[in-house]
């Protein structure tokens, strides 16, 4: 009796451990081929950076927490672990201007090309939630560069107070077993 209860607590201590590791490697390294990510600006996240130029977007604090953009094109790095294929990006946001505006990745850093999707709308000042889907086989990425994949808005003068990106890919079974054949 004492020695299967010796046995039980050793391979608890084996498997503990080895569990905790693939939860944490499956967060960082997103093994199941998704990762979700939500960005609502009241505070920094790891994986999202700071908007490019400061002088085309201020941040407001009030009844709700959003970023103002006035100035496009304004672009942010959502640096992953891994690249993806595809993207679900949420975006709350209101505006007063044009009834549409364009969002998308920079496919060429170098050349500054971009790929955009024009999103429009039509209840101007009120909040709106607009889902896009975005093809990133196409998209720059580097994983040794501190970008990582640049987004972009362009055209219109913006109020978001949310951004929430569904990320893609093979999960690791199927990238191993396309690499073995």
């Amino acid at each position: 009796m004492n020695n299967k209860l010796y046995i039980t607590i050793r391979i608890l201590i084996w498997i503990i451990p080895v569990f905790i590791f693939l939860i944490l490697a499956n967060q960082y390294f997103s093994l199941d081929g998704h990762f979700h990510l939500k960005y609502n600006f009241e505070k920094q996240n790891g994986f999202i950076s700071r908007f490019y130029s400061p002088d085309n977007y201020e941040i407001v604090q009030g009844e709700d927490y959003y970023i103002k953009i006035f100035n496009t094109p304004t672009a942010f790095n959502l640096k992953t672990p891994v690249k993806f294929e595809k993207a679900k990006v949420k975006i709350k946001f209101r505006s007063k201007d044009l009834g549409f505006f364009h969002f998308g990745t920079i496919i060429n850093r170098a050349k500054t090309e971009f790929e955009l999707q024009k999103i429009e709308y039509e209840n101007k000042n009120e909040w709106i939630t607009s889902e896009i889907e975005i093809d990133l086989e196409n998209s720059f990425y580097d994983p040794k560069d501190k970008y990582g994949f640049v987004f972009i808005f362009k055209d219109g003068e913006l109020e978001i107070t949310e951004i929430e990106f569904d990320l893609y890919r093979d999960n690791i079974c199927k990238t191993l077993s396309k690499k073995l054949r």
